[in-house]
């Protein structure tokens, strides 16, 4: 399961955030809340979303012509159920 923690900075409306993984970053927001030191959250949470879609459409255009190499077709078989907030993919597999 993927976590991450926000920590104010102690300054204005700047916060650090570390990753389960170790990763760290910053948001901060422009005058007169913030300094604008760091990207703000809204553009920090589309960045996130982009790359996501972005990594998964490159991984489709990698992986489909790899798959195709083998000489068969093959399915990526994903399962989900209805969680709380929506819903969550539970697994996936080759077919």
């Amino acid at each position: 399961m993927a976590n991450a923690v926000a920590r104010w900075s102690g300054h204005k409306v700047k916060f650090d955030i570390e990753s389960a993984s170790g990763h760290t970053a910053s948001i901060d927001e422009p005058p007169i809340f913030g300094d604008y030191a760091e990207m703000p959250p809204t553009e920090m949470l589309l960045g996130a979303l982009g790359s996501c879609t972005g990594l998964n459409a490159v991984l489709l255009l990698v992986m489909l012509p790899f798959m195709r190499s083998l000489g068969r077709d093959r399915d990526l078989m994903g399962s989900h159920a209805l969680g709380t907030r929506g819903r969550i993919v539970t697994g996936w597999r080759w077919s």
